[in-house]
């Protein structure tokens, strides 16, 4: 995996690596308005989303359309994000015109971006949340990723070289707020709901605080899940289970679901 991201974004991956480079975007960096790829703007900071500020192919390509495919066809009545970033699946869910999106970012610039692109659009029924999905409600400590801002995790693999936590000199913990999935089953249930989840090895904490949500739900699931057999409880709810063939991304149906999977 992290072979792949360094051959694929070179040079940022390597400049990131670096501590001095690192000091330099935490002091010069700035906020930036940026073209997405959902045909509206958005705020980045600059240095740190070189990759989406310069013209490029884009990371995900595929896996994004599929999902613009899912969304388009579903037509859902909500979307949650968890693990949103600079939103860039939640702006292309609002251009689908899904009535509610609920976005999830622990890290408090992404949270902050968030909440600055949602004023700058006058946008109505997104919501940020500034709090990670778990287990539990309560609060956790949370690995910032102050070099790319992507791969912030309650689940700390900084010790561990082959990471991205620990390419990145990865030591900063905050304090963050957190919900379980199970919260939110009240309100969606009866309703068509579509779930990303891209939360960097801490998406056990999200299925073990959701199985309600899951199970009363039934709600379609994009996620990044570098272990697929943490995916076992989608199987005993009979999901069909799509590999994306990009960076571990599946996407999850429910067996009733009369959608076919690009």
């Amino acid at each position: 995996m992290l072979s792949y991201i360094r051959k694929r974004y070179h040079p940022l991956f390597h400049l990131r690596k670096l501590r001095a480079f690192r000091a330099l975007q935490r002091l010069v960096d700035f906020d930036f308005w940026t073209a997405s790829g959902a045909g509206s703007g958005m705020y980045v900071k600059f240095l740190r989303d070189l990759s989406l500020v310069l013209p490029h192919d884009g990371k995900e390509q595929k896996t994004r359309q599929v999902f613009i495919k899912m969304i388009s066809e579903l037509k859902p009545d909500v979307f949650i994000d968890i693990g949103a970033n600079v939103g860039l699946y939640s702006w292309h869910a609002k251009r689908q015109e899904v009535p509610i999106i609920l976005m999830f970012e622990p890290d408090r610039d992404n949270s902050r971006l968030l909440a600055k692109t949602i004023r700058a659009n006058r946008m109505h029924g997104v919501f940020v949340l500034a709090c990670a999905i778990s287990d539990q409600a309560g609060i956790s400590e949370f690995l910032e990723d102050q070099a790319s801002g992507a791969t912030g995790s309650l689940v700390d693999r900084s010790a561990s070289r082959e990471s991205l936590h620990g390419a990145y000199g990865m030591s900063h913990k905050v304090l963050a707020p957190t919900l379980s999935l199970d919260v939110f089953t009240d309100y969606c249930r009866n309703k068509k709901v579509f779930v990303k989840i891209d939360v960097e090895d801490a998406e056990d904490k999200i299925f073990a605080g959701g199985q309600a949500f899951f199970a009363d739900v039934m709600p379609y699931v994009l996620v990044e899940c570098f272990d697929v057999e943490r995916l076992s409880l989608f199987r005993c709810l009979g999901y069909a289970i799509k590999p994306l063939q990009e960076n571990s991304n599946y996407l999850l149906t429910p067996a009733s679901s009369p959608f076919a999977v690009a």
